[in-house]
């Protein structure tokens, strides 16, 4: 589902500038952050960071949060 959030499965992810492995990485993403879907594609999906970052991540880093989840996240420091 676009514009829904979720949430990152791994320890961390890199967001790419484009779609591709070899892209320039903009950023990363930590375990458990929260991340709202812009457009999903065949392996990398565009994503908006809390701080504004937007970019591509590997979509099998994407979990979706249902509506029980979504009001807290854990995440270890």
């Amino acid at each position: 589902m676009l514009n829904a959030t979720h949430r990152i499965n791994i320890n961390v992810a890199d967001i790419r500038n484009k779609p591709k492995f070899k892209s320039e990485r903009i950023t990363q993403a930590i375990f458990n952050e929260p991340v709202e879907l812009l457009k999903k594609g065949d392996d990398y999906c565009q994503v908006k960071l809390h701080d504004g970052y937007k970019g591509y991540v590997k979509g099998l880093f994407l979990s979706k949060l249902d509506d029980k989840n979504s009001r807290g996240f854990i995440i270890k420091v």
